[in-house]
């Protein structure tokens, strides 16, 4: 997949515009929501290799980090 640097930048734009309009109990259920979501796509992709070809969790990461921070939600938990 090629990274388009605009989108890229748009997408972290958005995402930090969303975040700072969240209260600290709505960013820690997002959180929970995006772990979830996270790990229900990661286990469909490991359920079917053949269509998704082998990822492993690393790999998972360092695809999203391109488009947010290693924990998306960090900058809000404090």
């Amino acid at each position: 997949m090629t990274k388009c640097p605009s989108r890229t930048a748009a997408v972290r734009h958005l995402h930090s515009h969303v975040l700072d309009s969240l209260s600290r109990e709505e960013v820690e259920k997002e959180r929970r929501v995006c772990r979830d979501q996270l790990t229900a796509i990661f286990q469909v992709m490991q359920s079917q290799p053949d269509r998704f070809g082998l990822m492993s969790e690393e790999d998972m990461e360092q695809q999203l980090s391109q488009f947010y921070a290693a924990d998306p939600l960090a900058m809000k938990s404090t």
